[in-house]
């Protein structure tokens, strides 16, 4: 699944792992 992470103020795509 994709996540949204907040980087610098802006929201960015990523593709995290199951934890």
């Amino acid at each position: 699944m994709y996540y949204e992470i907040r980087v610098g103020g802006a929201y960015v795509p990523f593709e995290l792992y199951k934890v």
